[in-house]
């Protein structure tokens, strides 16, 4: 049993469940990495570098100045740790522990403050659930005020600049390349372009540098929609679709394939009504691919090094995107799943975060696989979500990203309603780039 793989474990925060890539654990408890924050000061923490206090975390300074020594440090007459007295006075909510209507705020002094007990003290404050909303998305949208501010795709107290060029990178993983379960003609190139694109980019005009690289990854579990195993012929017990089946609204009617799990029967029939009303792809069976765990989930070996090359001399850290977690919808899109799950709107629905954050940078390189879908559904809900800002900023370089094959004309298409909308199409080593 792939202990967390399937979401086993539920967050202490939030009460959903926890997909292994996601998971942290602090004194036998489990969270997402969003909700692992300082009960007091709402900080990101991380895990072996935060304190614990009745079962709540904190980060190392807010743990000190409530419950640790007061009243000196290093013989200097400041707060603790270089804190100021108002960092313990103040009352700090958490929005990610509110409950409407009601807030348990935690209260501490050092010995030298008007409040002498040390003794954590709990007040009850009355609030409005429009202010406890309001507080909820403040922790997102207040990374957007600052030139330079943490990143809020990458939960790891990793800072990012506003402004500059950034790079996309869609779903460069093994399964994609040659030998993979879903190999893509003309993938193996794209990956020698891309990681050339990276390596040169050191040599960029000031300015014009990459200056951070985003990175999604497909990631499914075996028994997802899109996989043999999540569908059955009713008239057998053993009988899967093979891969590349295509799996229509008049299948379901007919009742040609139903879903395995008897609970997910329903869904199955909604799932593909829906593709078909929305005018998406008709539902394929692809070959099982990306699985978490696998060497095919890993990044493609010449595209994985230059990415650490690119750590190395910039001291940054590239940001991975995971999607395709949820096993009830496709997500082509590292935006937007196929079709959004009613219970799962968080992980399924459109990823604000991801496209703020994206849209703080001037510049926004497009590469990866595949052309024809994943890359393609991408770039399409970016134009979907971009807003007022010029969508001449979207740069997709098409000598770096290829179809799947029997799919050639989806990628055209692509391309030619990209030109349309006043997306620059380029080249890796065009001299515009530079």
């Amino acid at each position: 049993m792939f202990m967390g793989l399937g979401g086993g474990e539920t967050c202490r925060v939030c009460a959903k469940r926890v997909y292994f890539a996601e998971q942290v654990k602090s004194f036998n408890e489990y969270y997402h990495k969003t909700c692992f924050r300082c009960v007091s000061c709402n900080r990101t923490l991380t895990p072996g570098q935060n304190s614990e206090h009745e079962n709540e975390p904190y980060c190392k300074r807010c743990y000190t100045g409530s419950f640790g020594p007061h009243g000196f440090r290093g013989g200097s007459t400041g707060g603790l740790m270089g804190v100021t007295l108002d960092h313990y006075t103040q009352p700090k909510s958490n929005p990610k522990r509110d409950v409407p209507g009601e807030r348990q705020t935690r209260v501490s002094a050092p010995k030298f403050a008007a409040q002498p007990e040390r003794k954590l003290k709990q007040s009850t404050v009355k609030v409005d659930d429009t202010k406890i909303q309001k507080n909820k998305s403040s922790f997102r949208s207040s990374v957007h005020n600052s030139t330079t501010k943490q990143s809020s795709v990458y939960t790891s107290n990793i800072s990012i600049q506003k402004g500059g060029t950034a790079l996309l990178i869609i779903d460069p993983q093994v399964d994609f390349h040659d030998g993979g379960s879903l190999a893509v003609p003309g993938a193996d190139e794209d990956a020698e372009r891309i990681k050339s694109l990276i390596e040169s980019s050191f040599f960029f005009p000031e300015g014009r540098q990459i200056r951070e690289i985003y990175v999604t990854l497909d990631s499914h579990m075996k028994y997802h929609i899109a996989h043999s195993q999540f569908w059955i012929d009713p008239d057998s017990t053993n009988t899967h679709p093979e891969p590349f089946t295509a799996i229509s609204t008049d299948d379901i009617e007919q009742n040609k394939w139903v879903a395995t799990r008897k609970e997910h029967r329903e869904w199955a029939k909604t799932y593909v009504k829906s593709l078909k009303d929305e005018g998406n792809f008709e539902l394929i069976i692809w070959p099982d691919h990306c699985l978490i765990g696998t060497p095919g989930h890993c990044v493609q070996p010449d595209i994985l090094g230059a990415l650490h090359q690119w750590e190395a001399k910039t001291g940054k850290t590239v940001q991975y995107i995971l999607k395709g977690t949820n096993s009830k919808t496709e997500h082509y899109s590292a935006i937007k799943a196929e079709v959004v799950v009613p219970e799962d709107k968080e992980t399924t629905g459109v990823n604000h975060t991801f496209v703020n954050e994206l849209k703080q940078h001037d510049r926004i390189l497009i590469c990866g696989q595949a052309l024809s879908h994943c890359l393609n559904y991408t770039t399409r809900d970016l134009v979907d979500n971009w807003g007022d800002k010029s969508l001449s900023s979207l740069i997709v370089l098409e000598d770096a990203t290829s179809p799947v094959k029997g799919f050639e004309e989806a990628g055209e298409k692509f391309i030619e309603d990209m030109r349309k909308k006043g997306l620059q199409i380029m080249v890796h080593d065009q001299s515009e780039i530079w």
